[in-house]
């Protein structure tokens, strides 16, 4: 039975429903004061496909959400570990140059010496090597010291 039905016209179709499906329908019209059960799966059928839709639109809203949330996540790992890694870079940057300061002093006084062999800190470690080391190792607590106090006040 194919009518071309407009919006308003019905269309008589018979369908199976087992007795649970049916009593739910009777239930519906007597609580919704329906006139009859067609009047009734109407209504059902029209509160279900509102909530059908309000369903996608709620997916499709917790997605774009989702989507924002994970790239402001992403925006503010990418801030903060670049911050970290331009310290790094900077710091690495600078102990490289004064590291190779060192050398070339120390090539220029080797030559300045005639030196051609050297006594090893394993064979002999001078006082003055053991002043530096402590004076440098002072520098790193303190700095460690600075770091941790900041970070509290900060806190």
């Amino acid at each position: 039975m194919a009518l071309n039905a407009s919006q308003n016209e019905t269309i008589v179709k018979r369908y199976r429903l087992e007795e649970e499906w049916i009593s739910y329908i009777e239930e519906y019209k007597d609580i919704n004061s329906s006139h009859n059960l067609s009047s009734a799966l109407k209504s059902i059928l029209i509160e279900h496909k509102e909530l059908s839709n309000r369903l996608f639109d709620l997916r499709f809203i917790t997605n774009q959400i989702k989507r924002e949330l994970l790239q402001e996540i992403d925006n503010g790992i990418k801030k903060n570990v670049e911050t970290e890694m331009k310290r790094i870079r900077l710091g690495t940057n600078n102990t490289d140059r004064n590291t190779q300061v060192l050398i070339e002093l120390l090539q220029g006084f080797m030559v300045a010496s005639n030196k051609d062999t050297i006594a090893t800190t394993d064979i002999y470690k001078p006082d003055f090597l053991v002043e530096a080391e402590n004076v440098v190792q002072e520098r790193i607590a303190n700095l460690k010291q600075k770091k941790h106090s900041k970070g509290e006040k900060n806190e």
